[in-house]
């Protein structure tokens, strides 16, 4: 009742201005909540062309970036975009840093706040810089015989993701560059490039050469948000799929136009929701509401939401459990496999914020612990503040003090990395 009650007011002062104020009705980036509700006649609301229908290239090119877009096919038929940037204004003399996405967030995550996109200030700081994908999501939601449309497309997991999708970009950028690359990656971006270490060192050390780690997510033990999503979310899970229900937000385009219309109408109700689904924040700028929405959440499949919450049910980095009898068949165990983090042996910095919804000390510092890496840190984000403005989990994707609080550290970790110290 309060929301309708403050959208017939918004109306009522619409119409009573629309004589006496110049009225923008695509205005959708405002510089405080309250704003939104006036957005079209409020001075302290613009309109920001990055908000959708938008695509890293497009994006990438109004802000004075070069893509190129490579397509790779994997072993199991999907197809993947991946996109190697770079600047006229900026000469590429470092080595290869491979950018990874995390779960149910599109690449253009990486580019979508102006100057203050991870992905720009790396091609500005001279990195040669690939943004990976992932099967699922909008820019790589193909595959050779199948469409999302069919649940057969859905059939995969974290161990699916890492043999498939992370292996043959990484491999495309070695051959591309013969050099190793050094994985910036966010959430389930981190969790597949431990899981990939862990599994092949071997070839993992062929082709990495460190990894900054934004939001780490290994092990959620006691996690509030996980253990009371076990009770809830794994039940529905089981429904879903024996609905042959596998694949979840995938029509992305309609999903966000309607979030982003929901929004803009009810501001204080989406900022509740994105600080319970990250975790509380002081850093996500208002202005980013809209962008937010834009590229948040993408298509995801049900088996790594469930993985996700195994991982967090059975305290152990393992591999999918397909219950007893499967696992025998595929593992040879009644119990699945636990990645051995000691395997990791490339340099690791571990950036976390005191915020995020899916941290707690002991587990970062387990993770820490476990890492075979001779050369290993671990970042509160931001070092120098207050615990009051401790990152939540989006905040290294869309703080407003990216560059005060995060940035500097990443380039240093990331200069320690090349530098072999």
């Amino acid at each position: 009742m309060c929301y309708v009650m403050q959208f017939g007011v918004k109306l009522l002062v619409l119409v009573s201005l629309q004589s006496a104020v110049a009225i923008n009705w695509k205005n959708n980036a405002c510089h405080n909540i309250f704003s939104y509700y006036f957005s079209a006649v409020s001075r302290n609301c613009y309109e920001n062309d990055d908000v959708r229908p938008n695509d890293l290239p497009s994006i990438s090119k109004r802000h004075g970036y070069d893509t190129e877009t490579f397509t790779l096919t994997t072993g199991d038929g999907y197809e993947l975009h991946l996109y190697r940037m770079s600047s006229t204004n900026t000469q590429t003399t470092k080595i290869p840093l491979f950018v990874l996405h995390g779960i149910a967030i599109d690449v253009e995550s990486w580019v979508d706040i102006g100057n203050r996109s991870l992905a720009f200030n790396l091609v500005d700081g001279g990195y040669d810089v690939w943004v990976g994908t992932l099967r699922g999501t909008i820019d790589s939601n193909k595959h050779k015989t199948l469409t999302v449309n069919d649940p057969e497309y859905w059939n995969f997991n974290l161990d699916t993701i890492t043999k498939e999708d992370l292996r043959i970009q990484l491999e495309f950028v070695a051959n591309a560059t013969q050099e190793k690359a050094v994985i910036v990656a966010h959430s389930m971006g981190c969790t597949l490039s431990f899981m990939f270490g862990s599994e092949y060192p071997d070839r993992a050390n062929q082709l990495i050469k460190g990894l900054v780690a934004l939001a780490p997510v290994v092990y959620l033990d006691d996690v509030p948000f996980t253990t009371s999503a076990l009770l809830w979310a794994m039940p529905l899970i089981q429904i879903f799929k024996a609905f042959n229900i596998k694949g979840l937000l995938y029509h992305e385009k309609l999903v966000h136009s309607f979030e982003t219309h929901v929004c803009k109408l009810l501001p204080n109700l989406c900022y509740f929701l994105v600080s319970t689904a990250s975790g509380k924040t002081k850093q996500f700028a208002p202005e980013d509401l809209l962008l937010f929405t834009s590229y948040w959440p993408s298509g995801v499949s049900v088996y790594q939401l469930e993985h996700f919450l195994q991982i967090s049910k059975d305290h152990k980095f393992q591999k999918y459990d397909y219950g007893t009898h499967k696992n025998k068949e595929i593992y040879g165990t009644e119990n699945p496999p636990v990645y051995n983090l000691t395997n990791v042996q490339f340099p690791v910095s571990l950036f976390y914020g005191t915020h995020d919804v899916l941290f707690l000390q002991k587990n970062i510092d387990r993770l820490f612990n476990e890492l075979g890496s001779s050369q290993k840190y671990k970042i509160s984000v931001p070092r120098n503040a207050g615990p009051e403005y401790g990152y939540s989990h989006i905040d290294f994707l869309w703080s407003k003090n990216l560059h005060k609080f995060l940035y500097d550290d990443v380039f240093e970790k990331l200069d320690l990395i090349i530098n072999g110290n």
